[in-house]
């Protein structure tokens, strides 16, 4: 019986000594609108700052396969910068993403070797690019399904370039892939092989 009182004395505690059962319920009525409130509230502020920044900014790509080995490997997560293709054309030696030519569903993740006007050799067939085509394969040539094999790139299928990586862990940086580029340059390796 003890326990019960207890129970009972703590349970009034939380309200005045002369609350009334229906002010209490009212007052437990108005916290669960407010919480509801705050919920609905939190929701729509989150959407109005994602949103927007999910559809025309950034947004997620793992990478799947090997044709930009060693620079980028199966299941490695980077953030795409959409964003900056919309200010200025995408360059020379930059990693981008883009949407397959022959299959607009499915993303691709290669390096421009080519853009517009260029005439690019390879393997002794000369493909000259036409304006807004931008020649794109894999660092790892051996591997990698390009423009070798299906053409130029038009500049409106290209999403955007690799940002930042987040996974693995040990590999997070920012503008993956433009370290392999700098030391290709230095080095006076040309991007067609």
């Amino acid at each position: 019986m003890e326990n019960l009182n207890e129970e009972k004395n703590n349970s009034l505690k939380a309200f005045p000594p002369n609350t009334t059962d229906t002010e209490k319920v009212a007052k437990e009525d108005d916290k669960e609108k407010w919480s509801l409130w705050e919920f609905i509230r939190y929701i729509t502020v989150a959407l109005l700052i994602v949103v927007p920044i999910r559809m025309w900014v950034t947004q997620p790509f793992i990478v799947s396969g090997a044709s930009m080995d060693p620079t980028f490997t199966n299941g490695d997560y980077l953030i795409v910068d959409e964003l900056s293709f919309n200010l200025r054309s995408p360059e020379k030696g930059e990693v981008v993403i883009f949407r397959y030519p022959l299959d607009t569903t499915k993303f691709f993740i290669k390096r421009i070797i080519g853009v517009p006007g260029e005439t690019i050799n390879v393997a002794g067939i000369e493909t000259v690019l036409g304006e807004n085509e931008y020649f794109v394969m894999g660092d790892n040539r051996s591997e990698s399904f390009d423009s070798r094999r299906w053409g130029p790139v038009e500049e409106k299928l290209i999403i955007g370039r690799a940002f930042i990586r987040l996974w693995p862990v040990t590999k997070i940086n920012m503008l993956p892939g433009s370290e392999e580029m700098d030391r290709m340059l230095k080095m006076g390796v040309e991007f067609i092989k």
